[in-house]
């Protein structure tokens, strides 16, 4: 199986995906709330998730682990501003970014420990195929 893996982030993307949209369910029917999460999650955790991928495997030793862990948590705080800087902040709501970017260091904690977790799998399926 090509994409193995990614299953982690897959289901890690289901239960996020989930989660944002289950906070105001009631708006599940209002097509400006369903677009503007699923962009959220896109910039919270697909594009860093992704690009944290492709980056990493074009490194080698502890850089390569040290991005796994960092650069999901860094890309998906820069999501989050991104934004909360194009939709939240224009609305003139009271919320800060201070308050609201605190928000991605869970994703990305998380995503980081699934993309280290691939990649030493990976690692260890290419030592048991050599």
């Amino acid at each position: 199986m090509k994409y193995k893996h990614h299953v982690g982030f897959i289901i890690f993307l289901l239960i996020y995906s989930y989660m944002k949209y289950a906070v105001a369910f009631e708006l599940m029917t209002q097509l400006n709330f369903v677009i503007s999460t699923a962009i959220m999650i896109i910039l919270t955790a697909v594009i860093p998730y992704g690009a944290s991928y492709l980056i990493q495997k074009k490194l080698h030793g502890s850089a390569r682990y040290g991005a796994a862990l960092l650069l999901p948590l860094v890309l998906g705080a820069l999501g989050l501003a991104t934004y909360f800087f194009v939709f939240i902040a224009p609305s003139g709501s009271p919320v800060t970014l201070d308050k609201v970017l605190p928000r991605s260091i869970t994703p990305g904690i998380i995503m980081g420990v699934i993309l280290l977790g691939s990649t030493l799998m990976f690692k260890r399926d290419a030592k048991s195929k050599a």
